[in-house]
């Protein structure tokens, strides 16, 4: 035998997919509610959307954004983030639906969506 050792992948063995992004950018306007880009993010479980996590940024680094899945519901593994913790992770695998969520930006709070196709 070499000095090589060989490496053998069994059916069993798992390979994690790379997760890839899909990006909120929160619009930040003085006095008003906040706006984003979109207002509805469809992930679809057939298409790559259990791979995909939600980022959420805002167009003015320096404030302070919450985001909170309404109702105790979450496609996610969490029902809050913020600007410091805006990565949502993938969806869990019981996911299914629409679920609302607030962004709130300087005390003002607009309502997006986000459907999670089976």
């Amino acid at each position: 035998m070499g000095a090589n050792p060989k490496i053998s992948v069994g059916a069993a063995d798992v390979v994690a997919m790379p997760t890839t992004k899909q990006g909120v950018k929160i619009l930040h306007r003085q006095g008003q509610k906040p706006a984003v880009d979109l207002d509805v993010v469809e992930l679809d479980r057939n298409n790559g959307g259990n791979t995909v996590e939600v980022v959420w940024t805002c167009d003015h680094p320096e404030k302070n954004f919450y985001v909170c899945f309404k109702d105790g519901r979450t496609p996610f593994n969490s029902l809050h983030y913020s600007n410091a913790n805006n990565h949502s992770g993938t969806i869990t695998k019981d996911a299914a639906g629409e679920y609302r969520y607030s962004v709130e930006i300087d005390g003002k709070v607009l309502d997006p969506t986000i459907i999670v196709k089976p």
